[in-house]
């Protein structure tokens, strides 16, 4: 069994158990289309296996056999990939939580029906506006999304990422560092320590400088 072989049974197999729901703001339909090394195109499938992957393995920094497999693609294709990655990971962190009309839809049924309850069986908080007015404040607390629990998906940056692109991931990182380098300083170190495993100046110089800035 070849090395592309190995990957592709690999890729099946963990998609094979479906994406993790704790992953689905991943937009598994816009990962990049990849080719391999020699031009053949590569079965969907395999990059969409290997992020998942790369996400229950937890670990920022890519290990060996992270390397070897960002190697089987076209290097061209695989940095698009470790951009597109980084950029889809940092929106996720940095997405404000929305309440959606349908939400909004949702939480009025669900005080309807638990004033209803209430009202039936002689109890308090039968008022479906006050029961409605709670939920809404409940859901303005709820805790902002947070990537950190995928930081493995950064491996596959750290991997993929080549001096093709090196300057705008590197642009994207600063950013981050510079908007959130207080509030989110776990994620903050988790991006530090993919900078020194990406082959491009721009990179290697943000590192530094970050390490000399910031207290993280």
């Amino acid at each position: 069994m070849t090395d592309r072989d190995s990957f592709f049974a690999e890729a099946v197999e963990t998609l094979r158990h479906e994406v993790p729901d704790d992953l689905d703001w991943l937009p598994m339909g816009e990962v990049p289309r990849m080719r391999w090394s020699d031009g053949i195109a590569v079965d969907e499938r395999v990059p969409r296996g290997w992020l998942v992957a790369a996400a229950k393995r937890g670990e920022p920094e890519p290990d060996a056999g992270t390397r070897q497999r960002a190697a089987l693609f076209d290097r061209g294709d695989a940095a698009t990939l470790g951009a597109w990655l980084l950029r889809v990971w940092i929106e996720h962190d940095t997405a404000e939580p929305e309440l959606t009309e349908a939400r909004k839809a949702e939480l009025r049924g669900i005080a309807e029906r638990a004033a209803e309850l209430a009202k039936r069986f002689g109890r308090g908080g039968s008022d479906p506006e006050e029961r409605y007015r709670q939920l809404l404040e409940q859901e303005d607390n709820r805790p902002a999304p947070s990537a950190l629990p995928d930081q493995g998906l950064l491996a596959v940056v750290a991997a993929c990422v080549d001096d093709s692109v090196g300057a705008t991931v590197a642009t994207d990182v600063e950013r981050y560092f510079g908007a959130w380098h207080e509030k989110r300083p776990e994620q903050c170190r988790a991006l530090l320590r993919i900078l020194s495993g990406i082959d491009d100046p721009a990179a290697a110089e943000l590192a530094a400088a970050a390490r000399r800035t910031y207290s993280w």
